[in-house]
């Protein structure tokens, strides 16, 4: 446990060497309907491009980038204090525009955690976006995809600052009754599902 906790110290510390505490990110999908020759739809999933949102001016990383990523594996499900209000805070904005609650499970926590530690160590779309060229999304059927990733020191304010941006809010909106949000450091991701 104390080297855990030593590791999480020097890693924190590289961490806030290497980014700016004030900064934050976002990359948005664009989902699209897409079809095989002759048959009904198949998924709606991302379109090639991502757009990006800055929500406060961004300053660029530097290249190099601790080695070790460590990554809070926690679901909503294992009692997280910062995924647990990160998911209330997700399930009071669906509330307050007539949306149902999400639930987290298995696959969407998953691949959520999966998506941390690579949104850590280049922090774009290009895992989720790749996976669904190859599909290879890890979810098996579904219907409707999405994600969402940030970078804030404070994950008090991840929600909000995805509320105001329109595509983030719109992916919290959409019709996915399984989301999971999972992070590492100061990164936070997005996994939205419907089977």
């Amino acid at each position: 446990m104390q080297r855990y906790i030593v590791i999480l110290l020097v890693l924190t510390i590289l961490f806030a060497l290497f980014i700016h505490d004030s900064s934050i990110k976002y990359l948005v999908l664009n989902i699209k309907q897409t079809t095989v020759a002759k048959q009904k739809p198949i998924a709606k999933v991302i379109s090639p491009t991502p757009v990006e949102v800055a929500l406060i001016p961004f300053t660029p990383t530097p290249a190099a980038r601790p080695i070790v990523a460590v990554v809070h594996s926690a679901s909503a499900e294992s009692g997280d204090a910062v995924v647990n209000f990160i998911m209330s805070a997700i399930n009071n904005y669906r509330a307050q525009v007539g949306k149902s609650p999400v639930t987290t499970n298995a696959a969407t926590c998953s691949f959520a955690r999966t998506r941390a530690q690579e949104v850590a160590q280049n922090f774009n779309h290009d895992g989720f976006n790749s996976r669904v060229a190859a599909k290879t999304i890890p979810y098996g059927n579904f219907s409707y995809i999405t994600e969402n990733i940030a970078r804030n020191s404070d994950y008090k304010n991840v929600v909000d600052a995805w509320i105001a941006s329109p595509k983030h809010a719109e992916n919290m909106r959409a019709d996915t009754p399984f989301v999971c949000v999972e992070y590492s450091s100061n990164y936070y991701v997005y996994e939205g599902l419907k089977p």
